[in-house]
């Protein structure tokens, strides 16, 4: 089948856009990719002339509607596409494809989304919150299709011993230095004797003398060392929260990208019981989910001393991971509610 591919790639690090490219292309499918933030002109110029904005606008999608004439795709995928106009969409069904949006960061730009999703022939949300507002805006073709892992990418892995060196410790985690985590980490950390591993965006930011500061160890992490870090760790801490906005922590309620990331690298996995995570997992099975700071700091010294235990949350959630949890199952329900499945 052939695919026209709209997403956003981070030059940085590996996200959930490659995964989903790198899935679709292991199915055997021809995957067209076109970066829906392919703008000509810098962000700092467009910001300040709207004109030069809605230029670039309509040159990037003028470019994807001659993407969509030319290939005639079976289908017009879209993860996020915030830049995309209804016309690009209603092209590329003029050209033949079947169209889909697939948005994940609720509830980021969750305004436009619900806006586009009516333009599509089906929309995917990453979680019961987006469904629940895509509903409410009388989004009918809107269905909850969750993260994935690659088994090839996400796995356990045998370090060496400098990788040993670099990422061995009790508590691994991984994320932005958003207030609810900082508050979060803070506590872990007053558990004493505990080696702490603290990596990603902002955690610099902290003022002089904080107590997280001699447990950051680094920046964001790319795919490869994520991978490294949870296979050398003993429990990997997974924070959903609020995204950096406390106001939407009660509002927020799917499992992260993360959390199945962390299911197929094998992870001992404890993170905040969002409702998906909790209607999807039994707490103690593949991974272990904390109500609140008590149960959180309880959960840690529990599993921190339960060498069997860790073992065995780690081989159950490897084994789910790669049964149920796969990008390729998420593509092939994705391509099934498409009407598309005969196609290859």
């Amino acid at each position: 089948m052939k695919v026209l591919f709209s997403g956003y790639k981070n030059p940085h690090f590996m996200a959930v856009t490659d995964y989903i490219e790198i899935g679709l292309k292991e199915m055997g499918h021809e995957v067209h990719f076109f970066d829906y933030r392919s703008y000509l002109l810098p962000g700092r110029i467009r910001d300040r002339v709207p004109a030069l904005e809605r230029w670039d606008l309509r040159r990037l999608n003028g470019s994807l509607r001659e993407r969509a004439r030319a290939l005639k795709p079976d289908l017009f995928l879209v993860a996020g596409g915030h830049t995309i106009e209804p016309e690009t969409i209603q092209a590329a069904k003029s050209a033949g494809a079947t169209t889909a949006l697939w948005t994940a960061d609720y509830p980021h730009l969750i305004d436009i989304y619900i806006k586009l999703a009516p333009h599509y022939d089906r929309c995917f949300v990453s979680g019961s919150d987006a469904l629940s507002d895509h509903r409410a805006a009388g989004n009918e073709r809107t269905q909850v299709l969750p993260f994935g892992c690659l088994p090839d990418l996400h796995k356990p892995m045998t370090l060496d011993a400098g990788d040993k060196a670099r990422f061995s410790c009790d508590v691994f985690f991984a994320g932005t230095a958003y207030p609810d985590r900082v508050t979060a980490l803070e506590a872990i950390a007053e558990i004493g004797g505990l080696e702490l591993a603290i990596w990603g965006p902002c955690w610099e930011d902290l003022a002089p003398g904080h107590p997280l500061k001699r447990f950051v160890r680094g920046g964001p992490l790319n795919s490869i060392d994520y991978v490294k870090a949870a296979s050398a760790c003993k429990i990997a801490f997974n924070h959903i929260g609020g995204f950096g906005h406390m106001e939407n922590r009660a509002r927020i309620r799917m499992a992260n990208s993360r959390l199945y990331e962390l299911l197929g690298c094998g992870a001992c996995q404890l993170v905040d019981a969002k409702e998906d995570v909790v209607d999807a997992f039994p707490s103690g099975r593949e991974l272990v989910w904390f109500k609140d700071r008590d149960d959180m700091l309880r959960l840690v010294r529990l599993y921190l001393g339960d060498d069997k235990e860790r073992a065995a949350i780690g081989r159950r959630a490897r084994e789910s991971a790669v049964a149920v949890h796969t990008y390729r199952l998420r593509l092939t329900a994705l391509i099934a509610a498409c009407g598309l499945s005969g196609r290859s």
